[in-house]
């Protein structure tokens, strides 16, 4: 079963290869999952590039919390 963090770091990941899909790729999509994925890597969450173009979720580090209340 997956943690809260985990769920959300998968969703997202998810959400950005279906823009990253989309037939309107462009610099300002580029600069959205570029930003997106600097947030997550922010947080401990390690994301790389694969075949195909598919952005996957290599490591969650959970011991480095972060709260941005």
């Amino acid at each position: 079963m997956y943690s809260q963090l985990e769920k959300l770091a998968l969703l997202q990941i998810e959400t950005l290869n279906k823009l990253l899909q989309t037939k309107f790729y462009d610099k300002d999509v580029k600069k959205i999952v570029k930003e997106a994925i600097e947030d997550l890597e922010h947080i401990g969450v390690k994301v790389r590039l694969i075949e195909n173009n598919i952005l996957t979720l290599i490591k969650l580090d959970k011991l480095n919390p972060i709260c941005r209340l």
